[in-house]
């Protein structure tokens, strides 16, 4: 009589898959004891989902020819995310832990050694030891990133920034497979402050997508400070040449240039505390001038000479009369009314005017026509003898400074005189004339 016997065959290990790992035939081969022949391997659950999955049954035939169905167990692992810093920020076994998305039961036992962040790239996975409810243990990999080397984008008001200048101020590692795969939105820079950083993926060697972000700041508009020689400059002054955003301070404004000669001074270079305390350095252009001085155009600095000159424009900014050399005040031009002056970074004086409108030449006004009296006849002048006429002039004159002729111009009136003085002469030409007759 025979008695068969069950035979349990206990599998080498379990199979443990990554979440979204798919179990092949060749997974589950690796797991059969050496010795035995596979005859069928039964449905592989699925690995979406994290834990415990269903066993795997597997025919195998035993070297003595007996058949038996052996079950393997699937394990399928916590999904887990890189731990992606900054160089220098330490990893801490609580970061770990945090990048393990554990099921329900499932308890971290271990965390391995935790490589340093000195220095970007990809570093040493972290080996973590995690138990399961029954009791069993698997081990997951949290890998390490350290980003590269971000350095803040700083620039004056209005400057554009460019794609290839966020690249710039990234500083990938040395080793390959580092790529900038997708630069992000690119902030305008008018007006300054602190602008929305720029969001750039970088692609790691082990395939995976990190993200990091370059910031911005704009700084304030800077005024070139243009004086006259020996005239000295206050950090007060400085100050008023910076125009700061809201909630911006000044905290140091570094060596002033003396003025004693005329050039290009070294700029000033001042510190700027933002709201958040970064701090950032502007520098404030400095230009000494000659001292104005009624044609003097030029100023020795060592070896260089500044020109200075002086120009006459319009509201336009067109010329509207030859620029002269030196510093010059204001002239009158015709048909032009002197608005304003200002001296340019370089000390050049620009005098400003605005056109006028000039009154129209009149034509040369008709002479009055005297009036007719209709009471009175017109009287035709007549010869009078030399002592008749000294006669009538002397009277004529005072007759003249009795009656006021119409102030009508310089012209008018000396017409009007000498009709009038014809006039009397006429009249009293009949009165001598009449008496001669009687």
């Amino acid at each position: 009589m025979t008695v068969e016997i069950p035979v349990n065959v206990t599998p080498i290990e379990d199979i443990v898959k990554k979440q979204g790992d798919p179990i092949t035939a060749e997974d589950v081969e690796k797991h059969i004891p050496k010795g035995v022949k596979v005859i069928s391997i039964g449905d592989k659950p699925t690995t979406d989902v994290p834990g415990e999955r269903p066993s795997i049954p597997v025919e195998i035939e035993l070297p003595n020819g007996i058949r038996v169905t052996m079950n393997i167990p699937v394990i399928v692992t916590p999904k887990v995310t890189p731990v992606v810093v900054q160089v220098g920020t330490p990893v801490t076994p609580e970061d770990v832990q945090k990048h393990i998305e554990l099921p329900n039961g499932w308890k971290v036992t271990k965390v391995g050694e935790i490589p340093t962040t000195t220095t970007p790239g990809t570093k040493p996975v972290v080996s973590v030891e995690i138990e399961l409810p029954d009791g069993r243990k698997i081990t997951v990999d949290v890998p390490v990133i350290v980003t590269p080397t971000v350095r803040q984008i700083v620039v004056p008001q209005g400057t554009p920034i460019t794609p290839d200048d966020v690249k710039g101020h990234i500083d990938l590692p040395k080793e390959p497979g580092w790529e900038i795969v997708e630069v992000g939105e690119i902030p305008t820079t008018i007006p300054a402050g602190v602008k929305p950083s720029v969001k750039v993926k970088i692609k790691v060697p082990t395939g995976e997508i990190v993200e990091v972000e370059v910031p911005i700041i704009v700084t304030p508009t800077v005024t070139p400070i243009v004086v006259e020689v020996g005239t000295p400059i206050t950090e007060d002054e400085v100050k008023k040449y910076v125009d700061l955003p809201e909630g911006w301070k000044i905290t140091k404004v570094g060596e002033i240039p003396k003025t004693n000669t005329p050039g290009d001074k070294p700029s000033v270079t001042v510190e700027i505390e933002l709201p958040d305390g970064r701090k950032v350095t502007v520098e404030v252009p400095v230009k000494v001038t000659p001292k104005s001085n009624h044609g003097n155009s030029q100023g020795n600095n060592g070896s260089s000479t500044i020109h200075i000159v002086t120009r006459y424009q319009d509201g336009d900014g067109k010329e509207i009369s030859p620029e002269e050399n030196g510093s010059h005040e204001p002239k009158t031009l015709e048909g032009y009314e002197y608005i304003s002056t200002k001296t340019d970074k370089n000390g050049n004086v620009i005098h400003t005017y605005k056109k006028v409108a000039t009154p129209t030449r009149s034509e040369q006004p008709v002479s009055p026509v005297r009036p007719t009296d209709p009471d009175k006849p017109v009287v035709t002048p007549t010869q009078v003898s030399r002592t008749e006429s000294n006669q009538a002039v002397s009277e004529t004159t005072v007759a003249n400074d009795k009656k006021e002729l119409p102030n009508t111009g310089t012209d008018d009136k000396n017409i009007l005189s000498s009709l009038g003085l014809l006039g009397m002469l006429g009249a009293f030409g009949l009165v001598a004339r009449k008496k001669k007759e009687d």
